[in-house]
């Protein structure tokens, strides 16, 4: 009996500290104290056999050891997948508490009593013991997966170019907002009287892809530039490709008096088949490995698959391609005038931005002169940043070495083109 209600003092115990990690409100509160008292109660009244088990694996130290090991290493992965804990994302009241009676539960049945203390005079034996030298090394490694785990959730939460990182899902879950009633990285569209609007349409480098903070994005450093008269807004998602920035651009709530159409190298690939971009997707039984933990899945999407460079060579390589295609040319041309179309029809200035390929700006140049050529041809104002970015190193232009999208120096040289762009017309 002594046992079992120590049991309970201690989940209760420890259910309390994790709840005060948190602030939380008296309701909440409440409902998760019940939750533990309920499930205290139910180990309090545990069956014999139960407890024969944990007595008879205390019995036998290194199996007591071995299993210590696998349940808690167990429980405290399975919480870390499940909640996904970041520097800037701090998991709930609940989450803390479930942790702590978890660990309680799991760790509760091998305190040592102590008239059995004794045992530690095993340990000489223990010593010679092949099976507690690799139990010490288990044990080692175990430490040193979460140690590990804990830094890199602290120290390297940023974006990957492709989006299949667990450290890009817990970037975005940190820094992508603004999110807007449309969806979009941005604040909210305003109807202001006497404000002219800017509209940024397009694909992950419009929506900031990278960037921690949407204020250094160039829709915003043009905002800035323009000044109080003018309201900038963005309708841009990573992905998307000419078909889909036209139709957002129909489609958007409020006319604007200027369009932006950023435009990169890969906006010619929704005429393509879809394909996976060489990367080879985790089996349903291995997604833990690949999606659970920063650690495995750096391992699983970077190193095990040859390396994100590569992958993005191959992938730009394809996309710069598509523009030595007579026929794929043909029909994206005719899918670009349809922005020029659309903006005589509104009597809407349009200003094409062209991206070259950050990481090989002067391997993209064919392509990025044809699209500003084509442009150019239809009276349409052009900034094409690849003789400004050609002769730069990629890292002095890129997010990080596994994110090849521009950073925030990158962004403020485009919003300033921009802003000359719109002053000159």
């Amino acid at each position: 009996m002594k046992a079992r209600l120590r049991t309970a003092c201690l989940l209760l115990g420890a259910a309390a500290c994790a709840g005060l990690l948190v602030p939380v409100d008296g309701r909440r509160l409440a409902g998760w104290w019940v939750g533990v008292l309920a499930l205290a109660l139910a180990l309090s009244t545990a069956l014999p056999r139960v407890n024969a088990f944990w007595r008879a694996l205390r019995a036998r130290p290194l199996a007591c050891w071995g299993f210590a090991l696998a349940t808690t290493s167990l429980a405290l992965g399975a919480w870390i997948c499940a909640t996904q804990p970041v520097l800037g994302r701090v998991p709930s009241h609940t989450d803390w508490a479930l942790l702590a009676a978890v660990l309680v539960v799991v760790l509760a049945p091998f305190t040592p009593r102590l008239e059995k203390l004794e045992r530690i005079a095993q340990r000489d034996r223990l010593r010679r013991s092949a099976g507690a030298r690799a139990l010490l090394v288990l044990t080692t490694l175990a430490i040193a997966f979460f140690v590990v785990e804990a830094g890199l959730r602290v120290f390297f939460v940023q974006s990957d170019g492709f989006a299949v990182t667990a450290m890009h899902r817990a970037w975005v879950a940190v820094h992508w907002k603004p999110i807007n009633s449309l969806r979009y990285r941005d604040r909210e569209p305003v109807e202001a009287p006497g404000v002219r609007r800017v509209l940024v349409v397009g694909d992950s480098f419009a929506a900031g892809h990278g960037l921690n903070d949407l204020d250094d994005s160039f829709a915003r450093v043009l905002e800035r530039g323009l000044g109080s008269s003018w309201s900038v807004n963005i309708a841009a998602r990573p992905g998307w490709s000419t078909d889909a920035e036209y139709a957002a651009l129909v489609k958007y709530p409020l006319r604007p008096d200027v369009v932006v159409l950023s435009y990169y190298i890969n906006d010619m690939s929704y005429l393509l088949p879809k394909d996976d971009d060489d990367f080879h997707a985790p089996p349903p039984w291995l997604k833990w490995f690949a999606n659970g933990f920063f650690s495995t899945s750096y391992l699983y999407w970077h190193t095990f698959q040859g390396g994100m460079e590569r992958v993005h060579e191959q992938y730009a390589h394809a996309r710069l391609a598509e523009y030595d295609d007579p026929e794929l040319w043909t029909r994206h041309a005719i899918d670009l005038d349809r922005f020029v179309e659309l903006a005589r029809a509104r009597n809407e200035e349009l200003v094409v931005l062209v991206w070259p390929r950050l990481d090989g700006v002067e391997g993209s140049r064919r392509a990025t002169a044809r699209v500003s050529a084509h442009f150019r041809a239809r009276g349409t104002a052009v900034v094409d940043l690849t003789d400004e970015l050609a002769g730069k190193p990629a890292r002095e232009l890129v997010v990080n070495r596994l994110d090849a999208h521009p950073n925030a120096a990158t962004h403020a040289l485009a919003g300033a083109r921009l802003l000359e762009a719109l002053r000159t017309r």
